[in-house]
């Protein structure tokens, strides 16, 4: 029977760990050179986004199964959770619209707002799972 060497398997978790960054950073930059510079749309690059979305958000809820706060490596107290959970949402909700009305694709303020509104509410909602998944998983770990 071999014995497995606790220091290359952490070796290896830490290069993996660097790896998928980069996978994931990079398949992003991907889709920003093939959306701005090359002008393509979302139905042409539908197969690089969903690999980017669904690997970031295999992230995102593993970090809050595992207990993980939202601002981690930054604590921040009960203030400044508030203040970084009433601003991502809006700055993540303007995104899109500023993209549009950079690209003239807006048709009106009532296209603008239903982006915004659309994006803000899928952040709370997000946010609002991420924050109950990570509670449950905090009062588990108490018991």
């Amino acid at each position: 029977m071999t014995r497995r060497d606790e220091r290359i398997d952490s070796d290896v978790r830490r290069v993996e760990g660097r790896a998928f960054v980069l996978l994931k950073w990079g398949v992003f930059a991907v889709l920003v050179v093939r959306w701005f510079v090359l002008g393509q749309t979302l139905t042409e690059t539908w197969d690089f986004f969903a690999v980017w979305v669904v690997a970031s958000l295999f992230e995102y809820f593993m970090y809050a199964l595992r207990g993980v706060p939202m601002s981690y490596p930054v604590p921040l107290n009960r203030r400044e959770q508030l203040v970084f959970l009433a601003t991502v949402p809006v700055v993540t909700g303007l995104v899109p619209v500023v993209i549009l009305h950079l690209r003239q694709a807006l048709t009106g303020w009532g296209h603008a707002f239903g982006i915004f509104g659309r994006t803000y509410i899928a952040m709370l909602a997000m946010f609002a799972l991420y924050r109950a998944i990570n509670a449950r998983w905090e009062r588990r770990s108490l018991e």
